[in-house]
């Protein structure tokens, strides 16, 4: 959608500073992660990190501010189950 330079520099930082959270997260992951692992999380956040807030604020401009915070709460609810799921799933092996 960009059709100059500087706009589509300005995206790049925008995008860039929406991942920002994410690089610490990395980082602290350590060896708990490999390489493609990394490669998968980063973009996949980076997304998240994009979308989320648009979710939300479409959401509560057509139902009200209770329905999009909502959104948030639906979404750390998916996060600890998925991480629940994982935990479960690694005390099994």
């Amino acid at each position: 959608m960009a059709k100059t330079p500087a706009s589509a520099l300005i995206c790049l930082f925008l995008f860039g500073l929406a991942i920002a959270g994410v690089n610490p997260t990395a980082v602290a992951a350590g060896n708990a992660l490999s390489g493609a692992g990394l490669g998968v999380m980063l973009p996949a956040a980076g997304v998240g990190a994009v979308l989320m807030p648009y979710i939300t604020g479409a959401v509560a401009q057509r139902f009200g501010i209770w329905a999009g915070m909502l959104c948030t709460v639906f979404a750390l609810m998916g996060m600890t189950a998925c991480a629940v799921a994982l935990h479960r799933r690694n005390d099994m092996k």
